[in-house]
Formats: structure tokens, sequence, C-alpha cells
């Protein structure tokens, strides 16, 4: 469902308190991780310093291997690599079996505002069945203040201040100044344990119910913050793939443990939403107009808004409404997943609980075909059900009020569904993405950039422009539009919204001198030439002059090997060689004439010892350096 950002991102669980301040509120991965796979941790909160150098200090299990680091700040657009700083860790004290690692952080800040900074670290499990214990904390040089120039009374000559120490660091989060020691971190937000198991391969997933007598997942959340959801306006929605009627989806019951309400389908497939325990078709308070159990993927939507009224959508559609129906969701403390009592064979994937209304077709059906975000400010819980084993749990924390009602402060804890023996989280076919569309640039030639993407929903989609915005700063100016294959109206009333129509387009390079960075997005156009949506940037290098194009070795850090990828833009000699921190050659990798066009070379670092390493890749127009780190 969602697609890489790094290497495995439905992998990751990121709390939406991550970006608390003052404070690390999240060192967050699955409970279990496929083994021999890449899996990232992400650790994320706000640094106090601004204007200062900041580094991060991990630790983990030996027999874990660090690939890579990224650090992303509010505002960023992407991610950047972080390099180590091996300096640093002769500070630490070890713990028995566990390696450190400090990585420094010279990224900008992107925003005035800055809300806080999420690092991204990924590592390859062992190939055993194991678990280890992750733990974090930010790095920052304290203030040593500026002494007072004090005059000599004999000659009148100023006395100068005694030299400032260059490192001058503090442990800032957790709060523990010099003490270079992770046996001090023990809260939770600093420190996470993972368990590792083998035998999964890399899918998108959704919670399974199959013909099982005894298959539910219960909510893990405090009665009373689900009790205030359903007390204000609200909207669920879900996917859904059923191939017979008669299943209890969903059962919220009030905090008697008696009454409540139920979502479930009836023998002809239908959706309604009926009092519990049901009695006659009396008790049924909402119903679909059609059936979603033909083995298909649905997408279905109930909300409440704030006059109670209650709608329900199927696929984008409004199918049944009713007045005055708040009292029907009055206490919900409790909430489940099928029925134990009764046989489920039905899917659920992007299940979310947003604390909105949604009062018109258009309002569901824009993004249903898109993957909400996690940083998601509206939503109490987002499932996407990533995971493996019996935990399922929300990429968003729950917000708890302090028992102290005048102090008005809160605290997080994590949503999970706890799934029984017959619940399970299985590979998924829902039509789920993580954008509406997604580009892809390549320059195919000297002077030809050639650009493809693939929609998820043309749902209200007129045209397609792409926009290019040359350097880092200014405006983006449309260059080629294209209309849409096969464009949904927003009053469709089609079985399916969901597209997955291709394109391509082609344009020659601007007539630039200088090297530069240019940035290409897609501007999702509708009716009446409104911007719908705008893809993330995609950066492009581009030199005048330059006739060599060199990527960041993959993967840095490394142990013990890498791959250099470089373009050339047309036939030319090249020179690529290694060298050491100060300067010594310790590998040539290539010498000689290569065609126009991508080429890769491959670094074994099995006999060299680890640290700073860099490349040169240099033809007769264009030299390029880059840094590498070996990490054993």
């Amino acid at each position: 469902m969602y697609r890489p950002i790094f290497c495995l991102f439905f992998f990751l669980l990121l709390f939406n308190s991550a970006f608390a301040e003052g404070d690390i509120h999240a060192v967050l991965a699955p409970d279990e991780i496929p083994a021999g796979e890449q899996f990232t941790v992400i650790v994320a909160g706000n640094p106090e310093a601004k204007d200062q150098n900041r580094m991060i200090a991990i630790q983990f299990p030996d027999n874990w291997k660090i690939v890579r680091a990224y650090a992303a700040e509010d505002g960023a657009t992407e991610p950047t690599l972080i390099d180590q700083y091996p300096d640093m860790v002769s500070y630490f004290d070890k713990e028995k079996g566990r390696t450190i690692k400090v990585f420094e952080d010279r990224t900008r800040i992107y925003a005035n505002r800055f809300d806080g900074i999420a690092y991204f670290f990924v590592f390859t499990s062992p190939n055993v069945t194991s678990t280890g214990n992750f733990k974090a904390c930010f790095i920052e040089r304290a203030d040593p203040g500026i002494p007072e120039i004090k005059l000599n009374r004999k000659d009148k000559k100023p006395k100068l201040p005694p030299r400032i120490k260059n490192y001058e660091w503090r442990i800032v989060s957790p709060s523990l100044g010099s003490n270079f020691s992770f046996s001090g971190i023990t809260e939770n937000k600093y420190t996470h344990t993972l368990h590792i198991i083998t035998g999964w391969a890399n899918t998108s997933r959704a919670l399974v119910l199959k013909d099982s007598l005894h298959a539910s997942a219960r909510l893990s959340i405090p009665p009373n913050v689900l009790r205030i959801f359903f007390d204000r306006p609200f909207t669920l929605q879900w996917w859904m793939r059923a191939v017979s009627g008669e299943q209890t989806l969903f059962k919220f019951i009030r905090s008697d443990s008696l009454t409540g309400i139920t979502i479930s389908t009836n023998p002809f497939g239908q959706i309604n939403v009926s009092r519990y325990p049901f009695v006659s078709d009396s008790d049924i308070i909402i119903l679909s107009s059609g059936t979603t159990c033909d083995g298909a993927w649905h997408h279905v939507a109930l909300s409440c808004d704030i006059w109670g009224t209650l709608r329900m959508f199927v696929d984008g559609d409004m199918n049944d409404t009713l007045p005055n129906a708040s009292d029907y969701f009055r206490d919900l403390s409790y909430c489940m997943i099928g029925d134990s009592k009764t046989p489920g064979h039905f899917s659920i994937d992007e299940l979310r609980f947003l604390k909105r209304a949604e009062l018109q077709s258009h309002m569901i059906a824009s993004d249903i075909a898109v993957a909400t975000r996690d940083t998601l400010t509206d939503a109490l819980a987002l499932f996407h059900f990533e995971e493996f084993g019996k935990e399922a749990f929300s990429s968003i924390s729950a917000k708890i009020p302090a028992k102290d009602t005048l102090s008005h402060s809160t605290t997080t804890q994590p949503i999970y569904f706890f799934l029984d023996s017959g619940a399970f989280l299985a590979e998924s076919s829902s039509p789920v993405l993580l954008d509406r569309a997604v580009l892809s640039v390549e320059q195919t030639s000297a002077t030809k950039i050639t650009f493809s993407w693939k929609a998820t929903s043309e749902l209200g989609v007129k045209r397609y422009e792409l926009q290019r915005r040359i350097a880092t700063f200014g405006e983006y100016e449309k260059t080629i539009s294209v209309d849409a294959k096969r464009p949904i109206h927003l009053d469709t009333k089609e079985a399916s919204i969901i597209a997955r129509a291709s394109y391509s387009a082609a344009e020659k390079l601007p007539q630039l001198k200088n090297d530069i960075d240019l940035y290409y997005r897609l501007a999702l156009i509708g009716t009446h030439d409104s911007v719908l949506h705008y893809t993330e940037p995609v950066k492009l290098e581009f030199g005048g002059a330059r006739d060599v194009f060199v990527e960041q070795n993959k993967p840095n850090p490394f142990n013990p090997k890498t791959t250099i990828n470089f373009r050339l833009t047309k036939a030319a000699n090249v020179q690529i060689a290694v060298y050491d921190i100060i300067g010594r050659e310790v590998l040539s990798l290539f010498n000689g004439k290569l065609g126009a066009g991508k080429h890769s070379v491959d670094i074994d670092g099995t006999n060299w010892p680890a640290g700073i390493y860099f490349y040169k890749v240099k033809t007769a127009k264009t030299i390029v350096t880059k840094k590498m780190v070996l990490a054993k």
C-alpha cells in the first residue's frame, strides 16, 4: 500500500506526537521485521539548537548492520543523507554486545517555525530469529559563552581570554548533560525493542479474517478517547473486500458492555449500520444501496456531522442518509473488527478514524485511492496494517488528557488492534497508493528529458501539467500539458473510480550555460483550471559544459560493498579512484573510455579499515568528488 521512500517505508510506524516540543517522541519500528531485508527505524523530535552543529547518537545490537542514514527537517521536500562522525563515538561508554554510531547533521533549516526533525536509520536484519534493543539521543554543543576581555594594568594591553574548547558537547534529549552513556537512557521514547523473525517477503498488507469462527481484532484505546471521538463530528473510512454476506465488520460497544452499534453485511451483500443487539429489521439505522460482497475491493465511509446527520458513502457515492443519528453513537467505548462468535471472511485495509464530517461525495472520493499520510492532523488513528505478527498499530498516537484538568496537558499513548488466533495480517491487493500520481524524470540524451507517470485516481482530473523550476528557488513554469485519458467526473456513478492510466512525455533541455539543478513536478488540473494536487518535486542535475553526473554511492555507509552510479552526456575518457581521509589513493577503479549513458562501478572494502573515504570521477571537463563511509 505504501510505496518505498527509503527502503521499506511501509514497515515504519511514526506517531503523530513525533515532533513534540523538546523531546524525542518516536523511536519506533514494527514488532516483527522480515529477516534478510532492510528495515528502517525512525527517531524524531525537536533539537534545542538551530544555529549550531547537531548530532544524533544511536546504539544497536552488534549483529545489526547500519546501511545508511537520512535526516528530514520540518518543511523539507526530500531527505538528506547524513554522515557518521567517528570522533564522537569515543565519548560514549558502550554497553556489552552493542554498537554505537554518531551521525553529524548539517542540513539547513527549511522553515522559520522550527517544528521538528526526523532521522531515518536503515539496517539489515540478521538471518536468525532474535530480539534487539535500539536507543537514541540528540547531542548539541553547549554554549560556552564569551569570556570578558580584561586590560593589563601595566601596559594597558588587553589580556586575551582563554581559548574556548571546540568540543563542548551535551546530550539534550534526554537531558543527560555530559554523561555520555546509553545506560542512563531508559524511557520508552528513547528506546525500543525490535523482534526480528524470518520468512516474510516485501508486501503491502491488510487485516484478514478468513473462514474462522474465532476471528476478531480488539482495539486497544482508552475508552474515554473513543467516547470523545464519537461525541463530535467524525468519519470512519476503510477499504474492504468480501466474498459473502452476513458478516460483522465492526462492533462498537458502550461502557455497559451490553449495547452499541454494529457495521455488518446482510445476505445480499449490502452494508448496514444497526443497533446492537440486533433484534429485527427495525434496528437497522442506515443501509447501502448496492452489494460490496463481490470479491472486489470497495471503499466505505460513514460520517456524522455536527447536526447529527449520518451519511454512508460507497466507492465515493452517497448511498444513504439519516438525520438526528448522533444519539446512536453516544458513549461508545470499545471497538472490535469482526466477531469471535460469527464466521468472518473479509479483508480490511487503510482504516481511518477522522475527526471531521464529510458532507458530499467529492469530499470522500477525491483521495480515497491515496493512502492518508501519517502526519494528518485531524485524525484520531490511521491503520495501514503493514505490520507482521498479532498487533496492528495506528501510525498516530492517542492524546490522553491529564487527570489534572486545570493543567490542560496531555500525554500520548499507542493505539493498536490486538488480533486473536483467527485474524492475521497478510498480503493485500487493495488499490491504495501513497500519491495520486507518481512522476519519474530521466535525461535520455544530451538534449532530451523524458517524463513518465502513473495515475492512482483520475477523479475530477481534466489534464496534467508538467512544471519546471530552475535551481532551488524561483517559480515553477508550465512546460507540457497532457489531457487525462480517463477523466472521471466528481458526480460519477461508475462502479469504481480507481484509475491506473500511464503517461509519457518529453522535452528538450533548456538552454543553460552553468551547472545547475532542475526541479520538475506534476500538477493535476481539474475543472475551471483549478489545481487538485501537486506531486513531490523530482530533481534533475544539469550541466552546461559538464559531461558527467555522479550519484552518491549506495549504500552509504556501507559494509563491505557499495556501488557508484554515474551518467556521461557523451563518450569520454574517465578516471575513477578512491582515496583515504588524508588523500592517499587506496584503489584505482577505472581508467579508460566509456560511451554516453549510465554506468556503475562496484567497490569492495573488505580489507579496508573502517572510516571516511572519498571517490573521485574525472573527465576532461569535469571532476566530481564525493564522500563515503565504511562502517564495520
